[in-house]
């Protein structure tokens, strides 16, 4: 599980100042382990940003490639950007043909990709 993260953009800044002002942080100073004292600042900081500064969930995931890609089908994809690329720097005959195979095999394999998925959800 990732922890929500502070938010200091949208953070009430003139109020963790004050607070961070008026706050006493003459106990530091009877703590003689450095380890106690590290660990009694950081907990007090971190009462002063749950109060000013908001947090965002960490969790948010969001895929880059549908579900039913797998590793060899995103590695052609990023191969035939590669390909794009360098054809539109030199269009030579050798890319073009390479780029043309590519994509051919790319939209045959997303297509039996697809159809697996989606066979595999009505399995379930």
């Amino acid at each position: 599980m990732v922890p929500n993260s502070f938010n200091f953009r949208k953070s009430n800044i003139s109020l963790l100042y004050d607070q961070l002002f008026r706050t006493n942080w003459n106990f530091l100073d009877s703590i003689h382990d450095v380890e106690e004292a590290c660990e009694q600042f950081y907990a007090e900081l971190n009462v002063i940003f749950s109060f000013c500064v908001p947090k965002y969930s960490t969790t948010r995931y969001r895929r880059q490639f549908p579900p039913w890609l797998n590793g060899t089908i995103i590695k052609d994809i990023r191969t035939k950007e590669i390909l794009f690329r360098r054809l539109k720097l030199n269009s030579d005959e050798m890319t073009l043909h390479d780029y043309k195979a590519l994509r051919l095999k790319i939209k045959k394999d997303i297509d039996i990709a697809y159809k697996d998925y989606v066979k595999k959800l009505k399995m379930i």
